[in-house]
């Protein structure tokens, strides 16, 4: 997590360009081993309190280019929302729980 404002410009092939400023809370953490795609990705928080989830889909397959898609997500929704939105956003993978555990979120959802 980081405590530096920073502008946040995300291109998305499928999407509007976004820009906000704001600080990387996180990051989903590279594959150990190589391959030819894998998927990462940034969590922001805005100056204004909003999240934005940025999953990056990487390619070095020759022909191919990375890509990203971005969620966002406003600071008027329930945080415990926001948080389930993002795990979402990252499907649930082993890295997007890593990056939660990293934030502290719980990922408990209680139904009564």
């Amino acid at each position: 997590m980081s405590n530096e404002i920073e502008k946040i410009r995300i291109g998305q092939l499928e999407g509007p360009t976004i820009k906000a400023s704001g600080r990387l809370l996180g990051s989903l953490a590279a594959p150990s081993r190589p391959f030819e795609r894998w998927f990462g990705g940034d969590l922001w928080e805005t100056t204004g309190g909003a999240y934005i989830a940025d999953s990056i889909h990487f390619s070095d397959i020759d022909g191919e280019a990375d890509h990203h898609r971005a969620l966002i997500l406003y600071p008027d929704m329930p945080e415990q929302e926001r948080r389930m939105a993002v795990m979402a956003h990252f499907n649930w993978t082993h890295q997007a729980r890593a990056l939660a555990k990293r934030l502290g979120w719980s990922l408990v959802v209680t139904v009564d």
